[in-house]
């Protein structure tokens, strides 16, 4: 039986005396759970809860908003990789021009000789015109993509292999972008001038977006004139240094060109790849 202290007397100035210690093996009850029966969270390092989050974090853009694309354009190191390519693959991008040349020279002397069949009746002058133009038409398309597959070839690391460079997995698509882009710049030129020289920049780019991306006509002709309005002057300007070097070529004879045309597209394939995000072979 435990021993009790006796109580002081009654009126003593003295305190009561200390609890007995609690026996050997005794623990205290663990305390009671808050409400809801969960402890509550350990704080975070260093005692203090992280800042609040800037205005804004954490919700995506408003629909519809896109980052502009830093803008990759500058002729010098585009032209030095396409000339440095050009030396380096000289023979085969030759050899694809003049396979386009040729192709091109042929298929005009051949649309002559159906326009000459035709006889001297409207109908047969209208029927043979309409089948010489559309022969001129898809040939040249056709060629056309030989030498553009060529550069984009090249920007991916691949051999110019000349008789694979002309594929037609997007011919169809190539040749009515084409015809788009042509009709467009025509209705320019037609109304004055100045606006088909207009469509002829903004929808340079669409034939790349066509065959580097596998783009429907429509898509492509939006993409090229998106690309060239939001990089403004800057792209203006690189695509008139292309485009003079392309006809340089002309003024050489005309045998320049076997030269100027591949060095042009290679340079705006260097860019477009740029403006696209797309790496480009070193």
């Amino acid at each position: 039986m435990t021993d009790v202290p006796p109580e002081p007397p009654h009126g003593s100035d003295q305190p009561p005396p200390p609890p007995p210690p609690p026996p050997d093996g005794y623990q205290a009850p663990p305390p009671p759970p808050p409400v809801g029966g969960y402890p509550p969270p350990p704080p975070p390092p260093g005692g203090y809860p992280p800042p609040p989050p800037p205005p804004g974090y954490g919700y995506p853009p408003p629909s519809g908003y896109d980052e502009p694309p830093t803008s990759n354009v500058a002729v010098g190191p585009a032209l030095s990789w396409a000339w440095t390519k050009f030396q380096q693959n000289a023979g085969p991008l030759i050899l694809v021009v003049l396979i386009v040349f040729v192709g091109i020279v042929v298929a005009g002397l051949v649309s002559i000789a159906i326009r000459d069949a035709g006889g001297n009746g409207l109908f047969g002058v209208l029927l043979s015109g309409a089948l010489a133009e559309l022969l001129l038409f898809v040939v040249s398309g056709f060629l056309q993509i030989g030498v553009y597959n060529s550069a984009i070839a090249l920007a991916d690391g691949r051999a110019i292999e000349p008789v694979k460079m002309f594929r037609t997995d997007y011919l169809a698509n190539f040749l009515v972008a084409i015809f788009l882009y042509s009709l467009l710049a025509a209705i320019g030129f037609f109304l004055c001038v100045l606006p088909g020289f207009v469509v002829l920049y903004l929808g340079f780019l669409t034939p790349w977006y066509v065959l580097d991306q596998g783009m429907a006509p429509v898509d492509a002709l939006k993409a090229s004139y998106q690309t060239t309005t939001r990089n403004g002057w800057g792209l203006f300007l690189f695509a008139l240094v292309a485009w003079v070097i392309y006809f340089a070529g002309v003024i050489a004879c005309v045998v320049g060109l076997l030269v100027t045309v591949p060095v042009a597209l290679l340079m705006i394939t260097y860019t477009f790849r740029r403006l696209t995000g797309r790496p480009v072979a070193t």
